[in-house]
């Protein structure tokens, strides 16, 4: 009877593996169900072969059941815990998860099973690498390649992607390095190696590492693209636009290759050649991020604000917390002054909530740590962060300078703190106005709140709000006691933590404060003073023309309907006025055909229309003012920087006061400057105001010198002045913060 039971366990176990090889074939058709289903009779019949089980989860792991996956190799280790597949396919599934500490665990024991075993080895590596221990890493990857490793440069460019995709650059830039000079070039590993190089600012590099691949490949379009993108943030822009058009020669269903070159197109004022590129990418793409945002960009630079917006949403219900996507869709929203006041205020708030949500989420916090309790310094210098990604030489630094070059260096500490990446001249000419540049670009949120709670800050500034390379969102959590916005955006941040939104009486007017969640603080001046990059030239009058000539230098996205209405109405109250449009923009035929066919639908004739485009120099830019006699406003989005450039070349601005913050910039200024009857809030008075002033034509081109001189002898250039009570404010702020 002995002999018989020994003889069928036999024959079962043949059937068994007989069965397993079929089931096996099967795999390879990818005809899974069919294989499974052998896989479970022979588990019916004997669930102690551990191969069975592994197979049974590989093919779970291949049709998406991935909880079945892992619950068929625990069932493998049961049945055999001296199996090496079920310990490293277990491994391979925790990685995945990700669960790296007990994926490293499984491999550790498939390699005590199987010392012999390159891949055992190789799992060690990523997972060590994954879990920090890079020197750990490296040498199970030696060992791996020791051991006979099949293609071993593939599991080091393995390791650096996933390094890369969790955006740990720095960890992936040694990886790559280390493989490479291991194991020789790996076209990918050197691609990703310069991508990484350059999301840490080190362009320099990054480039030589570009220009290696393209040695080695001189038609790789991925190598093209990037490299072109790289030497664009060198400003070396031709060579961009060249390597891009070679990139999609090479590849023309690149759809990276068509939104950069259309990115730099929309970038020099072009977008009548990008938006035809971004849907070139959206084909070969339909759901691209990138291209999406910035096709919603180009339209709204263009002035369509609806196709904006609708862009946006689009983008949104496929990908509902996409940062980028609702940082643009608010911002869009803002230009449009109170239309959309109400949902941007409710959209903002859901939106943070959600963030939130998802942060506390992926790091398992169940609430935001305390910072520590306020203790107002007696003797101490108060220390102030400004969080800015306008550091850079944006239109922004001119106004954030007049607080950097004057603050009271004696009260207070001021760090700057950059989300983008600074060159060696910015940088240093920053660390002459500040005591410290702490970078954050190049860490995860987490490590830069780390860093930012880290410096005890007592206050906070922010800048840049909802617009480009923001970081607003490390300000979700408290990183100061206090924490503040600034100059360079127009509305609601709608997050409960920025405790206060600086203007002045018109900006932060308290009839707004209902469309803000932040406290609204007005300082009893015009809330910007500019510092401007270099000397003005002087004001004096070149045009020879008999009548008035108007004029708006005012970026063309502010030029929509509402605005075209107020012009309009001046036009035809003053027939003989000729109007100059100024701006990089109007090189797109298309923005041009709006705004004529626009005016002529309001009886204004395209011969009084003269557009200008862009000048290579900001002084050749401001010598264009002494052409004109009057700059027009706009609205509901309202001069800002051309403001002050208007009056500081001794022209007049002829303001539209709105209902929002946005709408309320200009009345600042004219206001400031102790003109409050140079502004209008309806097309009729703006019409009464400008053929006012048009009627005394040559008086405003002979007064041009003083009423520039008046300018920049007034508040709107006194940045001390603007320091003084920004320190005040501060200073208040955190006294406040402490009493709390």
């Amino acid at each position: 009877m002995e002999c018989a039971g020994w003889q069928a366990k036999l024959v079962e176990q043949c059937q068994a593996q007989q069965q397993m090889a079929e089931a096996a074939v099967l795999v390879k058709e990818e005809r899974y169900e069919e294989a499974e289903q052998i896989y479970r009779r022979i588990l019916n019949a004997d669930c102690s072969i551990a191969q069975a089980w592994v197979n049974l989860g590989v093919i779970c792991g291949l049709t998406g059941r991935l909880d079945e996956r892992l619950e068929a190799f625990d069932q493998a280790i049961r049945a055999d815990a001296s199996s090496y597949s079920a310990w490293f396919n277990k491994g391979v599934a925790l990685t995945k998860q990700p669960n790296y500490a007990v994926a490293q665990d499984c491999f550790a024991r498939a390699a005590a099973l199987a010392a012999n075993q390159p891949l055992a080895q190789a799992g060690l590596g990523f997972c060590r690498g994954m879990l920090g221990d890079l020197e750990a890493a490296l040498a199970a990857y030696r060992r791996a390649v020791d051991l006979g490793l099949k293609n071993p440069q593939q599991a080091f460019f393995q390791l650096g992607r996933e390094l890369f995709l969790q955006e740990d650059f720095h960890t992936a830039i040694v990886v790559f390095r280390a493989g490479i000079r291991a194991l020789g070039d790996h076209l990918d590993a050197l691609l990703l190696l310069g991508m990484a190089l350059h999301r840490v600012g080190e362009l320099q590099q990054a480039a030589e590492v570009l220009l290696y691949l393209l040695s080695i490949d001189p038609e790789h379009d991925e190598g093209l693209t990037i490299y072109g993108h790289v030497l664009a943030e060198l400003d070396c822009y031709d060579e961009a636009f060249d390597l891009y058009e070679r990139a999609l020669a090479a590849n023309p269903k690149s759809a990276l290759a068509a939104n950069l070159l259309g990115q730099l197109h929309a970038d020099f004022g072009r977008t009548h050649l990008a938006i035809p590129l971004f849907e070139q990418a959206l084909q070969s793409d339909p759901k691209a991020i990138g291209v999406l945002v910035n096709l919603a960009s180009a339209y709204r630079a263009q002035g369509k604000l609806d196709e904006c917006i609708a862009t946006f949403r689009q983008l949104l219900d496929q990908k509902p917390d996409l940062e980028l996507a609702i940082h643009g869709l608010l911002f869009s929203y803002s230009l449009a002054g109170s239309a959309y006041a109400e949902t941007m205020l409710h959209e903002g708030q859901a939106w943070w909530a959600r963030y939130r949500s998802n942060s506390k989420a992926a790091t398992g916090a169940s609430k935001e740590p305390p910072l520590p309790a306020t203790v107002l310094r007696q003797e101490q210098k108060l220390r102030i962060g400004i969080l800015s990604a306008e550091f850079t030489g944006h239109c922004v630094t001119t106004f954030l300078n007049s607080y950097l070059h004057h603050y009271n260096r004696d009260a207070f500490e001021v760090e700057a703190i950059t989300p983008v990446y600074l060159s060696s001249d910015v940088e240093a000419g920053l660390r002459r106005h500040v005591s410290d540049v702490l970078k954050v670009y190049d860490v995860s949120n987490d490590e830069a709140r780390r860093r930012l709670k880290g410096r005890n800050y007592d206050l906070i500034l922010e800048t840049s709000g909802f617009t480009r390379n923001s970081a607003l969102r490390l300000l979700s959590e408290r990183c100061a006691p206090v924490q503040c916005h600034y100059i360079g955006y127009h509305a609601t941040l709608a997050l409960d933590t920025i405790d206060y939104f600086i203007g002045d009486e018109d900006t932060a007017a308290a009839d707004l404060q209902q469309q803000f969640v932040e406290t609204l603080w007005r300082l009893p001046r015009p809330w910007l003073a500019c510092t401007p990059s270099g000397k003005f030239p002087l004001a004096h009058s070149t045009s020879s023309s008999r009548h008035i000539v108007l004029g708006s230098f005012n970026q063309l996205a502010k030029v929509r309907s509402e605005t075209l209405a107020y012009w309009a109405a001046a036009l035809t109250a003053v027939p003989s006025a000729r109007l100059i449009i100024k701006d990089r923009l109007t090189s797109d035929p298309g923005i041009c055909a709006r705004i004529l066919d626009e005016l002529r639908g309001h009886g204004i004739s395209e011969e009084r229309i003269d557009f200008r485009g862009r000048h290579a120099s900001w002084h050749d830019h401001l010598a264009t003012y002494n052409e004109i006699d009057l700059a027009l406003d706009t609205t509901p989005w309202s001069s800002a920087t051309t403001g002050f450039d208007a009056l500081a070349m001794g022209v007049p601005l002829v303001a539209i006061r709105g209902d929002a913050m946005v709408s309320r910039m200009s009345s600042s200024l004219v206001r400031g400057l102790g003109r409050p009857h140079w502004e209008a809030s309806s097309p009729d008075m703006f019409a009464a105001i400008v053929k006012g002033l048009a009627d005394h034509w040559q008086a405003l081109r002979e007064e041009k010198p003083k009423l520039q001189q008046e300018v920049l002898a007034s508040s709107l250039y006194n940045a001390k002045d603007l320091a003084l009570h920004l320190n005040q404010a501060f200073a208040w702020m955190i006294e406040k913060a402490h009493r709390r």
